[in-house]
């Protein structure tokens, strides 16, 4: 038997433990904090009598065929508790950032056009409405004007801190509050647009850290928003050239 259960490992596991091909016994790694997808070389394991990997929350991703043809029997192979089976994309920040907005805007009914979008991932393909940076790396404009978005925005598109030309989701029909979460977006330089939705309530504060790069865009216009403008917002329009847009009427 291979036994590590509860205790708090992390990281992937590694390839090596796939030179356990003549293990006939158990082999149990439930119970900690191991992430990632399994080793395609993992199919050696398929002469194990039992398998266990269930608790392992960041555990993802496809089962080597020859492993999951030869645990069919789901006493002998746990795996209650894991991502195993989804896309580990949608375990990384970029992944559960946009699917997120998916989920939360009616991408699956709403939306005019989605193509690639939740298959793969962003940046190999083509969501649309999506650009990457060289090589396909990550993430650095997102833009879906027009595009018949309804819902809302979810706190988890601050996690695109990558983002540095466009944050557009302008002329939507988004609504309820604008999340402070935005204010990460620190790394925008030229646009950030969510005019045009039906978006209520105040305007966050943290919205002012996009001074830091943004010298082009700004526009919440034509929503329903009120109250004050904050301070920190309304410095925004001294980082800006005369000739671009700083807007936050209602």
């Amino acid at each position: 038997s291979f036994d590590v259960r509860s205790n708090r490992f992390d990281g992937a596991l590694p390839t090596e433990l796939a030179e356990l091909a003549s293990l006939t016994g158990r082999f149990d790694a439930r119970s900690n904090a191991f992430t990632s997808s399994l080793p395609p070389a993992f199919g050696s394991l398929s002469a194990v009598r039992r398998l266990h990997l269930d608790n392992n929350a960041n555990l993802c991703g496809d089962l080597p065929d020859q492993l999951l043809s030869a645990n069919k029997n789901t006493t002998n192979f746990t795996r209650a508790g894991t991502a195993l089976g989804t896309n580990c994309y949608f375990l990384e920040e970029e992944g559960r950032a946009l699917s997120a907005l998916y989920a939360s805007s009616g991408g699956a009914s709403a939306w005019s056009r989605r193509a690639g979008w939740m298959s793969g991932y962003a940046c190999t393909n083509g969501w649309y409405g999506v650009s990457c940076g060289a090589g396909g790396a990550q993430v650095r404009r997102l833009n879906l004007e027009f595009n018949s978005l309804s819902g809302y925005i979810p706190t988890e598109l601050g996690m695109l801190s990558v983002l540095t030309s466009h944050f557009n989701l302008a002329s939507n029909g988004l609504s309820k509050s604008i999340p402070s979460e935005l204010g990460a977006l620190t790394r925008l330089r030229r646009v950030f647009d969510i005019s045009s939705n039906s978006l209520i309530s105040t305007i966050p504060s943290q919205l002012g850290n996009l001074a830091t790069n943004l010298t082009r865009d700004f526009d919440l216009s034509s929503n329903q928003l009120c109250g004050t403008v904050p301070a920190e917002v309304g410095s925004l329009s001294s980082s800006m050239a005369s000739s671009d847009t700083y807007e936050v009427t209602g």
